[in-house]
């Protein structure tokens, strides 16, 4: 099998949906079908035996309980004999010729030892020596009636006691007009028959352990060639085509629509055949019930076929084509391409995520650079727009420097300082679009040192920084747009400016928090919601603004959408600017 799978799968390869249907069909549904025919046929040559080996044995013991039953009947007979009532009866007779006590005596016994007895519908006996003296019982219950008797004394009398002539103490069967009877003698002390005890036989109870059967329909019982019991109307004509080759050792013969089972036996020099008429659809309907099975799995396969092709379909080949569509848009130079439905199986739902996500990376990487490089020239578009040479500028500032130094002014060379170092972060030489938080602070700083000497007393600086943050990457730029927008929208009404600066970590978070005592207006806070979204028109706005919108966009670029910047109003009449960056 792994060889032929080897093959079909070397082959030329199409389609993946019908190379998918060509393992199916060589692979599967060939194999699956060869198999089931040869399955349900041994399991329906199985049960058909298994069938028959259960008629054959409940049809055994069922005889094996009519035998049984007869040898009941025959113990029973013997009673007769071995009681001695009726002999010592005739006896008694014989000497006082009281015909009536007789009566008595043998009709009380009789009813006493057969009336009640299901074997026998009538009991019978007569004088040996006087044939037409005879007395009886019946059994009403076993269908016993004195017609039992009329009929026995009209029809079956005379071979009765033929019969019992060469019986000596032995038993033999009669049958007469579809009538069983039981026949034996009862011998007086010298061993010479004195009287003649005939039962006629219930068959109904006898034989009644037949119905028992398996799949039984009807049976019929012939004893010596007569049948003692008939079966319906309208099965006679079936068992009337039953010749004597049907009958073996509990054989069992299907006959059209229904099946016989037959066997034959010897008892007391009698033969007994036994028939069984068995209902085709109860014995055969499990063969037909395999071969239904067979038909509805080979439909079944049908929509199983079907089923399995369209799982297939939709949760192999479909998203395969998904993702072979996806990787050429990416080809394409399509960057950031999503695959929208990947709702298909565990380990594809983890491909299309994993493709989306790394798709997302790719375009987030090619744009990060284009994008960071115009926000910084952003930040440095007032200085562009001067048409001042960067270089011109700086070399000029240390000019300056150099001769306040030889005037002796520390104030201005000091200032000087600062600006330079402000400058220097605008140019950003080295072209490092991030920097550790501690040389982000030089900037700051340097701003700072400006300002303080600007607004001297009306200014006012606290800060706090959590230790072990220096070396964390930051975005160069991103904290002194904010500290100056705080600066210039800052102040109580006397002009003091008052500014916080607070620096921690949360979890993976770098949380950077600029306050300020100045309260926003309606508008400010318009103003800043509008700078702060994805479509502001920032041409007209001053280079504080645009530096405000420019770290939130490099923020959000650079970590994503969780991150950046918010300006909001506080609860004690001051304005917190909170940047949120992550720490990798």
């Amino acid at each position: 099998m792994r060889t032929l799978i080897n093959t079909i799968l070397e082959k030329k390869s199409g389609k993946l949906k019908w190379d998918i249907v060509r393992i199916l069909v060589i692979a599967w549904i060939i194999p699956v079908a060869l198999f089931t025919i040869i399955f349900l046929g041994f399991t329906s040559d199985n049960f058909n035996s298994q069938i028959k080996e259960t008629i054959a044995a409940s049809f055994e013991k069922a005889i094996e309980i009519c035998e049984t039953r007869m040898n009941n009947a025959m113990a029973a007979s013997r009673n007769a004999s071995y009681l001695h009532v009726i002999r010592d009866s005739i006896y008694e007779y014989r000497e006082d010729n009281n015909k009536l006590n007789l009566y008595n005596n043998i009709t009380q016994y009789l009813g006493e030892q057969y009336r009640y007895n299901d074997d026998f519908s009538a009991t019978i006996v007569f004088l040996t020596d006087d044939p037409d003296s005879w007395f009886y019982t019946t059994n009403n219950s076993a269908g016993g009636t004195y017609n039992n008797v009329l009929l026995f004394n009209y029809n079956a009398k005379n071979l009765a006691l033929k019969m019992s002539e060469n019986l000596d103490t032995d038993i033999g069967f009669i049958t007469v007009g579809g009538r069983l009877y039981m026949v034996r003698n009862i011998m007086d002390t010298h061993f010479k028959p004195v009287a003649v005890i005939v039962m006629e036989m219930n068959t109904d109870s006898v034989f009644g352990s037949l119905q028992s059967v398996v799949g039984y329909k009807d049976y019929k019982i012939v004893v010596d060639d007569e049948a003692v019991v008939n079966c319906s109307d309208e099965n006679k004509a079936y068992f009337d085509a039953i010749s004597e080759s049907d009958i073996s050792e509990t054989s069992i013969v299907r006959k059209g629509e229904n099946a016989i089972a037959g066997r034959e036996s010897v008892l007391k020099k009698s033969d007994f055949k036994y028939y069984i008429m068995l209902d085709g659809d109860t014995i055969f309907s499990g063969s037909r019930v395999i071969f239904y099975m067979l038909a509805i799995m080979l439909l079944l396969m049908i929509p199983l076929i079907v089923l399995v092709f369209y799982y297939f379909h939709k949760k192999v080949t479909k998203p395969l084509q998904e993702l072979s569509n996806a990787a050429k848009e990416i080809t394409a130079e399509n960057y950031g391409y999503q695959i929208e439905d990947v709702d298909y199986s565990e380990e594809f739902r983890g491909l299309g995520n994993a493709f989306n996500r790394m798709s997302k990376e790719l375009k987030h990487q090619f744009e990060q650079r284009y994008i960071e490089e115009l926000a910084l020239r952003d930040a440095n578009i007032r200085a562009l727009q001067s048409q001042i040479n960067p270089h011109f500028l700086n070399n000029t500032l240390e000019i300056i420097n150099w001769e306040a130094r030889m005037s002796g002014n520390d104030k201005i060379s000091s200032m000087i300082e600062a600006l330079s170092t402000m400058t220097e972060a605008t140019m950003n030489r080295k072209k490092q679009p991030m920097v550790t938080l501690e040389e982000e602070l030089t900037y700051v700083d340097a701003y700072l040192y400006i300002i303080r000497q600007r607004f001297g007393s009306k200014f006012e600086l606290t800060s706090e920084i959590e230790d072990g943050l220096e070396d964390v990457m930051v975005p160069r730029l991103i904290i002194q747009p904010i500290i100056e927008n705080a600066v210039e929208h800052g102040g109580d009404n006397s002009g003091f400016k008052r500014v916080g600066i607070r620096i921690g970590r949360e979890d993976d978070r770098l949380k950077i928090v600029i306050t300020n005592n100045g309260r926003m207006s309606d508008e400010d806070i318009m103003k800043i919601e509008r700078l702060l979204s994805d479509d502001y028109d920032d041409k007209n706005d001053t280079s504080v603004s645009i530096g405000i919108r420019n770290v939130n966009k490099r923020l959000k670029i650079i970590y994503g959408k969780e991150y950046g910047l918010t300006i909001k109003q506080g609860n004690n009449d001051n304005t917190v600017s909170t940047i949120v960056a992550k720490i990798d």
